[in-house]
């Protein structure tokens, strides 16, 4: 596991490692993103009937990600947030043993230890396991995979908000459209929000995660930027060590997600 996980919307959390790169092409950096600006304003005048000029900066900055920051990203850590529905036995595994990845043989274990609690019949467990779009591969390339966001989002967005009120995540519940079997995923565990460290030499992200750091730090030079949320995808299993914290519905913490922690963030508005 890569050293402190860093947030990817706050420079205060770059390594030295990171900062000083940052610091060497700050020039470059600033002129590159005033000069996008510029440009884009200029494209959206009312009475411009030019394209939209070319970035005379634009080869440096893409030099500059590629090859300076995208192989340094490659060997850290980020903070992700992931948004579940989970219950209390399935959370201190989670503690115990980490992060396990999605597909059809974990599917069929989470439903098989319900069983087991009595929180859901055998039948029940084996028409939500044939009815998992995992067996089709409906989800884009999902399987064997976990996911993270790069930026915590309120627990009430639209995005999130079925993630937290149905057990079992998409590889469940994406298909489910009986009420009584969507009522019955819906009483099982509680939302949970987790903070996870997320390195990024176990997925495929590094190169955005550098554009996404390249901008964070744009704005920390008075740069008007716009803010990306990335999907942070891994595809190894992570040691226990990776879950940095767990929120429940009904913590102090869970309401305050993004909208006042963690500390820096800025507040997010409902989508």
């Amino acid at each position: 596991m890569p050293g402190t996980p860093i947030d990817l919307w706050d420079d205060k959390t770059f390594d030295d490692e990171l900062m000083a790169e940052l610091r060497r092409a700050a020039g470059m950096i600033r002129d590159y993103f005033m000069t996008e600006r510029a440009n884009y304003e200029a494209y959206c005048a009312p009475d411009n009937k030019d394209s939209l000029w070319e970035n005379p900066h634009g080869r440096a900055y893409t030099h500059f990600v590629e090859d300076v920051l995208t192989p340094l990203m490659a060997a850290k850590s980020v903070r992700g947030w992931h948004y579940t529905r989970m219950t209390d036995a399935e959370v201190e595994l989670l503690r115990q043993r980490g992060i396990y990845l999605s597909n059809l043989e974990m599917i069929r274990h989470r439903l098989d230890s319900l069983v087991a609690a009595g929180e859901i019949t055998p039948e029940l467990a084996d028409v939500l396991f044939s009815d998992s779009p995992f067996h089709h591969d409906e989800m884009g390339g999902r399987t064997g995979k976990f996911w993270t966001v790069s930026q915590p989002l309120p627990v009430t967005r639209s995005d999130v908000t079925p993630l937290l009120r149905s057990w079992g995540g998409e590889s469940i519940y994406w298909r489910v459209q009986d009420a009584d079997l969507q009522a019955s995923l819906a009483r099982i565990g509680r939302p949970r929000v987790l903070e996870i460290a997320t390195p990024l030499d176990a997925g495929t992200e590094a190169y955005s995660a550098a554009k996404a750091v390249a901008r964070t730090f744009a704005m920390s030079l008075g740069c008007k930027v716009t803010r990306e949320h990335l999907d942070l995808q891994v595809v190894r299993a992570l040691g226990p060590e990776a879950v940095l914290a767990v929120h429940t519905e009904g913590d102090e913490v869970y309401p305050r997600i993004a909208r006042g922690y963690p500390a820096g963030i800025m507040e997010e508005h409902d989508g």
